[in-house]
């Protein structure tokens, strides 16, 4: 990447940005024309390769962008020891409702990014998604353990049911091209309170930090 480009007001940054979260959301990797990128920027497919030597250089930034600024708004808070599941659950919302107000597409470009075949950047992102899948899955496993489940609940099942929930929901959001974090955040608080009234204990349900 070329300095210059963290040289560019906050903006004009967040629009180059943006421009390529929404583009590499909507297509592969490899039929994701920079000319259109650029297009959506509102700059020269020229200048946007003074700024990044090439496709792939703009790719990688992006997603390393994604990640520092997901795990920076998941920490900004802290997470309490005594955190449960849904509590993990709840926080992880906030925070990626929080990013979808500044990077509505930030998400999405995320899960492509995670199903991506292109050899050309396979290898440098893939090892990443799997090194975070671990380090989340720990947490999860920690979280799950302290919850206060019913008796009897399948919990791989229910992880499950809840990711498949979410990513499908995302899904329709993202499909409709009506992408309001407020609405987002509102719809799968409710999910998440639904699932809080199934799945915990009496005395747990409405006590969850």
């Amino acid at each position: 990447m070329n300095d210059r480009f963290l040289l560019l007001p906050q903006e004009k940054q967040q629009k180059i940005i943006n421009a390529g979260y929404k583009v590499f959301s909507e297509n592969p990797y490899k039929k994701s024309p920079i000319s259109e990128i650029s297009d959506e920027a509102g700059i020269s497919k020229a200048l946007l390769f003074h700024y990044f030597h090439n496709k792939r250089d703009f790719y990688l930034y992006l997603f390393d962008h994604a990640k520092q600024i997901t795990n920076a708004e998941l920490l900004r808070d802290g997470i309490p020891e005594s955190a449960d599941f849904f509590a993990l659950l709840e926080k992880s919302l906030s925070a990626k409702c929080s990013l979808t107000r500044e990077y509505p597409y930030i998400s999405a470009f995320s899960l492509r990014a995670f199903y991506e075949q292109e050899s050309e950047i396979k290898d440098s992102i893939h090892g990443v998604f799997w090194d975070l899948y671990r380090e989340n899955n720990t947490v999860l496993q920690k979280s799950i353990a302290s919850t206060r489940f019913r008796e009897g609940v399948d919990l791989v099942l229910l992880f499950q049911e809840i990711t498949w929930a979410m990513n499908g929901y995302m899904h329709m959001v993202y499909m409709s091209g009506n992408i309001n974090a407020d609405k987002i955040e509102s719809d799968l608080s409710q999910l998440i309170a639904f699932w809080k009234k199934i799945y915990l204990k009496d005395e747990e349900s409405n006590h969850v930090v």
